[in-house]
């Protein structure tokens, strides 16, 4: 140690000598000591494993100024070193991603112990973990974020130098940043643990994350209705991103909403955006700010095409939209004109075709008579023909009364016209054996 005493000079029988360093033969390590007074200090650190023993020269000079030199062997006591370590300044990780720390060069050593020398190294990180395995004379224990490799000097060196990247660094999900990583080397000799430790820092690259989403299994409306598509709680999430694009797109239908809470929309009926943070999207979402009405009469299975994008990466789901059926009206013509057939034979095909009726549901079109004007439309009731009897317009939806007559493809039909009457006409209101249509049909009656 710098200072430290060596020993004292004296010049027996020779009191008040002084004395000094002086060049000369023997004067090898003059520079490793200094003179204060008669005491012999070190004047800086001697490395036994280079400089076992020195010598200096000496001059004493008494007050009469007589003076006499001397070379002095000094002997330097061995220390046991401690192991020393050589670190890169830092290693490249990538988030999410397990990263092998490769260590170069030699990156332990110990000056005054040979390569068979039994090290413990200690790796130690805050977030994430280490692993390894037990491999060609090195044993690996501790737990994750304090990692042990015992083994010889040449062992450990091998191990952590194997371009086969034999540890391997973790990082925390989603973690990005510059970690510490803290190395510790320790030799025990004679009873007494001699250790080192020296830190580097896991520069971890980050990685753009996918957005989440949380698709329900299906949704549900009504026929010809307006319904809310109503989504699960943070339904839409991204740990690194705060802002999101929804984009929604449908095969058939029209898909509305209105910009609100944070929440942009944008698009058309068919393909609608939504631009926000995950929070604002999800809450949109979940308190059914989004409609949807099926196309006129639309009662298939729909898909609903959702894509989640931060910008960079995007995820995509098919949602089933499962269409509740209504039963809808039939549907007739205001006006038309049917010709009678051979004596005033009328056909139940001939006033479908005169009143353009037909029924979204698929159903057959049948009539009910609410007027006739101009003649008298007969009926066959199996024994004689008979004047069929006008009923009232029905309330909305109502079902025919009893006693009317309901025309359907089985049901003859004449027309006897009044020669008085200048025209005949027929008022005839569509049923599909559920509901009648909204609006009559007026017919002209012409005579074949």
């Amino acid at each position: 140690l710098r200072g430290a005493f060596i020993g004292s000079l004296s010049a027996p029988g020779a009191p008040g000598v002084t004395f000094r360093l002086v060049d000369g033969e023997g004067a090898t390590g003059n520079e490793l000591v200094r003179v204060r007074g008669n005491r012999l200090l070190v004047a800086s650190a001697i490395d036994y494993e280079t400089t076992p023993s020195f010598t200096v020269r000496i001059r004493g000079t008494d007050k009469a100024g007589t003076s006499a030199e001397s070379v002095l062997t000094i002997l330097v006591g061995n220390v046991k070193e401690k192991p020393t370590i050589s670190l890169p300044a830092s290693f490249a990780a990538t988030e999410d991603t397990p990263t092998a720390l490769v260590f170069p060069g030699r990156p332990f050593a110990v000056d005054d112990a040979p390569s068979s020398t039994l090290l413990t190294v200690t790796l130690r990180v805050g977030k994430g973990t280490i692993r390894a395995a037990t491999a060609d004379g090195v044993s690996v224990a501790g737990t994750a974020k304090a990692r042990t490799f015992t083994g010889t000097l040449a062992a450990l060196e091998d191990y952590f130098t194997d371009l086969r990247g034999r540890i391997e660094y973790v990082p925390a999900p989603n973690d990005a940043g510059t970690r510490v990583l803290t190395v510790t080397v320790a030799e025990r000799f004679q009873g007494v643990v001699l250790s080192v430790t020296a830190r580097s820092c896991i520069v971890i690259a980050a990685v753009d994350d996918a957005p989440v989403l949380h698709a329900p299994t299906s949704f549900t409306v009504v026929e010809d209705v307006k319904g809310r598509l109503a989504w699960p709680v943070g339904a839409f999430a991204d740990v690194d991103s705060r802002f999101l694009t929804l984009n929604l797109e449908v095969d058939a239908g029209e898909i509305s909403a209105v910009s609100a809470a944070g929440v942009v929309v944008g698009g058309d009926a068919r393909h609608r955006t939504f631009s926000g943070s995950p929070a604002a999207l999800s809450a949109f979402a979940h308190f059914g700010r989004i409609g949807y009405v099926t196309e006129p009469d639309g009662t298939g299975p729909r898909t609903l095409a959702a894509t989640l994008t931060d910008g960079v990466n995007a995820v995509r789901s098919e949602i089933p939209i499962m269409v509740t059926p209504v039963e809808d009206r039939p549907l007739v013509a205001a006006a038309g004109t049917i010709v009678t057939g051979a004596g005033g034979a009328i056909g139940h095909p001939e006033l479908v075709s005169a009143c353009n009726a037909r029924d979204a549901d698929g159903d057959q079109v049948r009539f009910r008579v609410e007027r006739v004007t101009g003649g008298t439309l007969e009926v066959w009731r199996g024994t004689g023909w008979t004047a069929v009897r006008p009923s009232l317009p029905p309330l909305w939806g109502a079902v025919p009364a009893a006693w009317a007559t309901v025309i359907g493809p089985d049901t003859l039909l004449r027309w006897k016209a009044d020669p008085t009457a200048a025209k005949g006409s027929i008022t005839l209101r569509g049923w599909d054996g559920k509901r009648s249509s909204a609006a009559a049909c007026a017919l002209a009656v012409v005579d074949h």
